[in-house]
């Protein structure tokens, strides 16, 4: 959506007449969803029969620019102008090239402090390719690849990319791929790679270096990393095609140690409530509570900023708690526990005038 509240779409396969139906084509869409303009290629008769959909990146904008950019299952890039996006024909576009060998699923731009305006992509078994807006023309793409890795994936569909930086500094690349194999009909072993998005040849990190740690599972095609508050969240499959799933938090690793384990946790009965209460650690940043009765110990609170807590009293039984101190580095070994023991329930008396 640009500035104005219009929206670009690309369609994929279906019928087409120029007029009121436009399958393979870019649509230009005002707040009230009414076509204000369209671009379709040439051969969109042949994309259609060979199932090669324009729609597999969807619609790109170039920030503080007037370009739209897209490409399909066939691996050409359009390059359009967003102010008159051409109508039918490979003449309208500003620009149509080769940029994969075939689909092309995911595009991140950014500008680089070092590089410039950067355009990265991994087709489907290819390469994965920067491409660059020269200085001297700003409104078009350098057809020949600024930076490529030298690996090529081996099937369906390439790698879906994002990117994480500090304005123009600091990028960092995030594709997510199968490892091994073809995700066409079935669900492969994932990986998520960390690369220098100055320099995609330097790999910064991958998800199977320490798989006991980091591994996220089968891929799950078409689910881009999602980059938010410091940390990278990446969906999958699980350990199996259906039935399963789960979703991947990355972050940096802690720099400092650990906070030591609470000391003197100590609880008391007071009425219908019990009372716990241990010695502050130091450095801890927020206390996790934990208690169990009869079974494993389960959570009962956590971001507690205070060295106490008050919680119900059991109507009867045993119930034995322990303490956690958490800082920005982790979590404590758990204290030792205390316990407390209620025979009969505390009865509550009406007294009636």
């Amino acid at each position: 959506m640009d500035e104005q509240g219009n929206l670009y779409v690309v369609t994929g396969n279906g019928s087409w007449n120029g007029t009121t139906q436009f399958s393979e084509s870019f649509l230009k869409l005002d707040p009230h969803l009414h076509l204000l303009d369209w671009f379709t290629p040439t051969n969109h008769e042949q994309l259609d029969k060979d199932d090669n959909d324009l729609n597999s990146s969807g619609a790109t904008l170039i920030p503080g620019t007037k370009l739209v950019l897209g490409g399909g299952k066939e691996g050409k890039l359009y390059l359009l102008d967003r102010d008159k996006l051409g109508h039918l024909g490979d003449e309208g576009a500003l620009q149509h090239f080769q940029a994969t060998g075939s689909h092309l699923h995911s595009i991140v731009y950014w500008k680089s402090a070092k590089s410039g305006e950067l355009l990265y992509l991994w087709g489907q078994r290819d390469k994965a390719r920067v491409y660059r807006f020269l200085p001297a023309t700003p409104d078009l793409l350098d057809t020949t690849p600024f930076i490529e890795r030298p690996e090529r994936n081996e099937g369906h569909p390439g790698a879906m990319v994002s990117l994480s930086a500090n304005g123009g500094k600091d990028g960092i690349l995030w594709a997510a791929i199968h490892a091994t194999g073809d995700s066409w009909h079935e669900s492969r072993p994932g990986v998520l790679h960390a690369y220098d998005a100055d320099d995609i040849r330097h790999e910064l990190w991958n998800s199977l270096q320490n798989p006991a740690r980091d591994d996220c599972g089968e891929y799950s095609k078409m689910a881009p990393p999602t980059i938010a508050n410091g940390k990278v969240f990446l969906a999958s499959f699980g350990t199996a095609n259906t039935g399963t799933g789960q979703m991947c938090v990355y972050g940096l690793l802690p720099s400092g140690a650990r906070p030591a384990a609470p000391a003197k946790l100590e609880a008391s009965v007071r009425g219908r409530f019990v009372d716990l209460s241990w010695t502050p650690v130091a450095g801890a940043a927020s206390y996790t509570l934990e208690k169990r009765q009869g079974g494993p110990f389960e959570k009962l609170s956590s971001g507690l900023v205070r060295p106490e807590f008050t919680e119900a009293a059991a109507e009867k039984g045993t119930t034995e708690y322990r303490v956690i101190a958490v800082n920005r580095d982790g979590a404590s070994v758990a204290s030792g526990t205390a316990t407390v023991a209620i025979q009969d329930a505390p009865v509550a008396r009406m007294v009636m005038h």
